[in-house]
């Protein structure tokens, strides 16, 4: 009897930590942290814009894409020169 009791409760923890491990999770994705974003090494010939066009969400404004590009690598300036490695937003 005492062994069927400890048993629900080990069961109960295991499933709250599952519920919890979830929704942090799940927050994570839905706020859009991600540990592993995607690099680029510029080439001879790249510009913020090209790369921008190249690499931005369907329907969104290359403007802003650019823009999200600037803050992600923290460029002050939009020139870009070959061997950089640029973070994707």
């Amino acid at each position: 009897m005492r062994r069927l009791k400890i048993t629900r409760m080990v069961v109960l923890l295991l499933v709250c930590i599952f519920i919890m491990s979830l929704t942090v999770f799940q927050g994570n994705v839905v706020s859009g942290q991600n540990q592993f974003k995607a690099e680029i090494t510029v080439i001879s010939g790249d510009t913020l814009w090209s790369l921008a066009r190249e690499h931005a969400p369907r329907g969104m404004d290359i403007r802003e894409y650019v823009d999200l590009m600037l803050n992600e690598n923290n460029l002050e300036s939009p020139i870009v020169y070959p061997g950089q490695v640029i973070q994707l937003p």
